[in-house]
């Protein structure tokens, strides 16, 4: 897989705040200083390669290191029996211990505590145990992403062997077949992350602008030195607040996070020129919807991406099937899209 190439460095322009994306994309707001990480260590650092008998004590070093977080987790659970923070730390350990029905009930005891957070219900949809939601929420995804950021780039690349961003490049290589090569494009990236996508982006691009809901993805983002304005805020806020402002939306690996693309491709379509382009990824899901997936990631089908693209206006001009990632060492396939506004 090719490795995007070094660009020269640049200035970068500071992240927008979430309300100084809303008022005005192109306008500067004080940088706000990025929350500490909190995520916990992902079990894979605990893996590691080589012989079988290193797999082995690589297993059973996981399986110990499990028992203890769950043993950490009842106890912390039982000193704070109100705390709907507690219950959510106790479920996940005991899912990740394959204790289903004890995780379901403390994901329960979550959402009893606590009823206005959204995290504990979208757990429980992901179980089977709620009806599938339209998205991630997105402060679940800010948390996520901001934990994730300093180890995105080498995880996601070379362990994962991601591929949005070039399948996202063959795409629209494809959908602009007779175009003119000197003719280049204002885009907005949804869901920028650190910029991956963009880098493949740069010899089309007249100027590319990011939106990502992680404040510290966009920070990875900003030292790139590519993009022309960044802001941390949910990307259809900022889809809402631009019409007929960009030739080019591109959404790599984002609509893992979103199930009911309907909005999104209303937004998507005003906010785009006469002519302009949609290229995106989505996992591939089976019938004539979209589903979440026990791994917490939306899937979508393809007839449901065609009539939800043409209920907005779009044409589809390209689909391309393919593989977005590896997980757990299997190919996760995917189709990549190019949708047109006429």
């Amino acid at each position: 897989m090719a490795k995007p190439p070094k660009q020269p460095p640049r200035p970068p322009s500071a992240p927008l705040s979430v309300s100084a994306a809303l008022m005005n994309f192109a306008g500067q707001a004080p940088r706000a200083p990025a929350a500490p990480a909190t995520a916990r260590p992902s079990m894979e650092d605990a893996l590691t390669r080589g012989t079988e008998s290193g797999k082995l004590a690589a297993m059973l070093g996981r399986k110990e290191m499990l028992e203890r977080e769950l043993t950490a987790a009842r106890l912390a659970a039982a000193d704070h029996p109100n705390s709907a923070e507690h219950q959510l730390i106790l479920a996940r350990a005991l899912r990740d211990s394959g204790l289903r029905d004890e995780a379901i009930a403390a994901y329960r005891r979550a959402a009893k505590l606590d009823p206005t957070a959204p995290a504990a219900k979208h757990l429980l949809a992901i179980l089977g145990e709620e009806q599938t939601p339209p998205g991630t929420p997105p402060e679940m995804v800010a948390a996520l992403f901001d934990g994730y950021a300093d180890k995105f780039d080498y995880e996601l690349v070379e362990k994962l062997k991601y591929q949005g961003p070039w399948l996202i490049e063959e795409a629209l290589r494809t959908a602009r077949t007779g175009a003119d090569p000197n003719l280049k494009l204002e885009i907005l990236d949804l869901g920028c992350g650190t910029g991956l996508a963009a880098v493949q982006l740069l010899p089309i691009a007249r100027a590319i602008d990011g939106v990502d809901i992680s404040r510290r993805m966009i920070e990875k983002a900003q030292a790139r030195g590519i993009y022309r304005r960044l802001a941390a805020a949910d990307l259809m806020q900022v889809l809402a607040h631009h019409p007929n402002a960009y030739d080019l939306l591109v959404a790599a690996d984002v609509f893992t996070y979103i199930g009911d693309l309907a909005p999104v491709f209303a937004a998507g379509y005003a906010t785009l020129r006469a002519g302009g382009l949609f290229a995106f990824t989505t996992e591939l899901g089976e019938g004539s919807g979209y589903l979440l997936s026990a791994g917490g990631h939306y899937r979508h089908a393809p007839d449901y991406v065609a009539s939800t693209a043409a209920g907005a206006g779009f044409t589809v001009r390209v689909r391309n099937a393919g593989h977005l990632r590896m997980h757990h060492g299997t190919p996760v396939p995917c189709e990549t899209y190019v949708l047109a506004k006429p």
